[in-house]
């Protein structure tokens, strides 16, 4: 069954080719699309690699496939499928395995001249292994604002809560809130596609664990008619546990779109 989600993934965009065709014609919202706006919705389908690094001593290597569906403009489905996770200690040994599938709608409404509002929600399946799930099936409402500074520039606010449901299939599976704020800029940098974008998140968790989380986010990436790349690097400004972890993450993203 898993294979057979992980080829859909990569096929979505060639199976839906007049579909994708349409809702290309359609669509007015954006000049570019990086990915990155949920007011902009994108057909792609692509894979990423991230690299979370822990104190210097713990590893964490996550490679995803993912496909989006965009129609009438405004609506977006994506689909992530992790294909090969790998978690290191040092001292301590080496664990392989897969995370959970994500499944995501968003939904773009509400336009007034250069604003617009977004909203959706996301469905974490616990479909992992032990060392790479969260032990539950989480749900994550969202809304977004967007707002075009001129033909280049892209502000968002973008608020998320994610919260478990059901029952645990990991014995000792914290049961955790998160309420997430995001301020977003995108800066086209050239007609080549050429863009940046920064963010910073700030998280506050409850629950069985409680702390707050603040990260801040840079990206460089192309984006072009038919392919984008991107490169992500962040850093916590802050992060207040009873573990006191540092961790930096480098993300490589790779899309094809039709």
């Amino acid at each position: 069954m898993r294979s057979f989600l992980v080829t859909l993934a990569v096929l979505l965009a060639f199976a839906l080719q007049p579909a994708i065709a349409l809702a290309t014609r359609t669509s007015t919202i954006c000049t570019i699309n990086t990915g990155l706006d949920p007011a902009c919705p994108l057909t792609a389908a692509g894979i990423s690699a991230s690299t979370i690094v822990l104190n210097g001593s713990a590893t964490r290597h996550e490679n995803d496939v993912f496909g989006s569906f965009a129609w009438h403009g405004n609506q977006q489905l994506t689909l992530s499928l992790p294909i090969h996770d790998h978690l290191g200690i040092a001292g301590v040994g080496n664990a392989y395995g897969l995370g959970d599938a994500i499944v995501r709608y968003t939904k773009a409404f509400g336009k007034v001249g250069r604003l617009t509002q977004v909203a959706g929600a996301s469905v974490g399946f616990a479909t992992g292994a032990a060392a790479f799930s969260t032990g539950r099936t989480q749900l994550a409402p969202m809304y977004a604002l967007s707002y075009a500074l001129g033909d280049r520039i892209a502000l968002l606010a973008i608020a998320k809560y994610r919260f478990d449901v059901g029952g645990t299939k990991l014995q000792f599976a914290p049961r955790t809130q998160a309420l997430t704020f995001t301020p977003r800029a995108i800066v086209d940098l050239s007609k080549s596609g050429l863009y940046f974008a920064a963010d910073i998140s700030g998280a506050s968790v409850t629950g069985d664990e409680r702390y707050q989380a603040y990260q801040s986010d840079g990206t460089i990436g192309i984006a072009r008619r038919h392919y984008g790349i991107a490169l992500t690097y962040g850093v916590p400004i802050a992060y207040f546990t009873r573990q006191n972890l540092f961790y930096h993450t480098l993300i490589l993203q790779a899309t094809w779109r039709p």
